[in-house]
């Protein structure tokens, strides 16, 4: 039996950001910071005290390059998906109830067997993030630590990495494009400061 499967729409906001509701409590973020692209899986609550929609801390913020390595690497993990939910469907017992794809050193993929609440296969995008205090460069020093991640169900996934696959990635190079220029254009301007401070000191010294 098929399943129907509907896309979401994209909303840009005054910030220049765009967002979507991929079901009914995960939203697609890509958005721009300090002239970088972002990519951002969360879930959002309602809050019934200042009836707004209010992010949670389950959710994941990936780099432009993590998305796109992620993107590179999804036919790979439906697969996965698609081999563990077979499994689930013909009653079987999967050899792994959870495999692993290796997006990048810091983030991994988890697709995984759930049995509590409505049982199936449900895909778990992590990412490790490593901060360094201001003794990194001595030879004890460790990291602190940071794990982030979001659980997505299969027709979620299918909706970011197919569906729609191709609409997210204009939406990025877009917001990759305005961010460049935005880049450029703080360089152009640093640079015009830089060369009026020296005509100053110039005009100064010659006076």
């Amino acid at each position: 039996m098929e399943t129907l499967v509907n896309g979401f729409e994209f909303s840009r906001d005054a910030s220049g950001n765009f967002r979507a509701a991929i079901d009914g409590k995960t939203t697609l973020t890509i958005q721009t910071f300090n002239d970088f692209v972002y990519v951002d899986l969360r879930e959002y609550f309602h809050s019934r005290v200042i009836r707004e929609i209010l992010p949670t801390k389950r959710g994941v913020t990936l780099k432009k390059d993590e998305w796109i390595q992620l993107c590179s690497k999804s036919a790979e993990v439906q697969a996965a998906i698609m081999r563990l939910s077979d499994l689930l469907d013909a009653g079987k017992k999967p050899t792994d109830d959870q495999i692993e794809v290796r997006i990048t050193d810091d983030v991994v993929v988890f697709v995984r067997k759930i049995t509590t609440g409505t049982p199936g296969a449900r895909v778990t995008v992590e990412k490790t993030t490593r901060k360094y205090g201001a003794q990194a460069d001595t030879a004890d020093s460790a990291p602190t630590v940071k794990i982030t991640r979001i659980t997505l169900t299969p027709i979620a996934w299918l909706k970011v990495f197919q569906l729609q696959k191709k609409e997210i990635e204009s939406i990025v190079t877009l917001l990759d494009n305005e961010a460049s220029l935005a880049r450029e254009k703080r360089k152009q301007d640093r640079i015009a400061k830089e060369a009026r401070c020296i005509r100053s000191i110039l005009d100064l010294s010659s006076a």
